[in-house]
């Protein structure tokens, strides 16, 4: 299992896992290219034979605010920001529970350290389709807690209550 830097020929098949596991929710090839063009090092793949899982993240200024989904990253990264907030973090299904988020939260960490951040953040729906699962308690496991409870605008206009999850570093 490795991980590398997401490329431009990552959209696709990005896209496929997120249509597939998100449905409506699914984080769009727009976004995703706008990251990469933003932040190319904020993009990034777990792969073994196939693509597994992806993260992508971009850095924002001090103090902790949500962004709409699927807004555009060129806009909204900056360079010189001192917080990482997580705009896309997804494990096709068929590789859940096998320590790939793990190892893809620490990539995270690491680009994070490697960008002189104070923290990691990121909203996580109350209703996410996962938090049955454990998804907040896999995030608490890897570092994370919660900094307030708050509301998040999704990509249908939707306004959902989320927990706004931090890892200071």
């Amino acid at each position: 299992m490795k991980i590398r830097l997401g490329t431009l020929g990552d959209i696709p098949k990005i896209v496929e896992i997120e249509r597939k596991t998100w449905g409506k929710y699914a984080v769009l090839e727009p976004t995703i290219l706008s990251l990469l063009k933003a932040f190319p090092t904020g993009l990034s793949v777990i792969e073994e034979r196939e693509m597994m899982g992806y993260c992508g993240c971009e850095k924002q200024p001090g103090a902790v605010f949500l962004l709409p989904y699927n807004h555009n990253v060129e806009e909204t990264h900056d360079p010189n920001g001192s917080l990482l907030y997580v705009d896309i973090f997804t494990i096709d299904d068929r590789f859940r529970s096998k320590g790939i988020g793990s190892k893809l939260s620490e990539r995270l960490d690491n680009i994070a350290i490697r960008e002189k951040c104070k923290a990691i953040y990121f909203p996580l729906n109350k209703t996410h389709p996962y938090m049955q699962q454990g998804v907040k308690k896999f995030w608490e496991k890897n570092g994370y807690e919660v900094l307030r409870e708050d509301k998040w605008e999704i990509i249908t206009g939707e306004i959902k209550e989320c927990f706004v999850m931090v890892k200071r570093l």
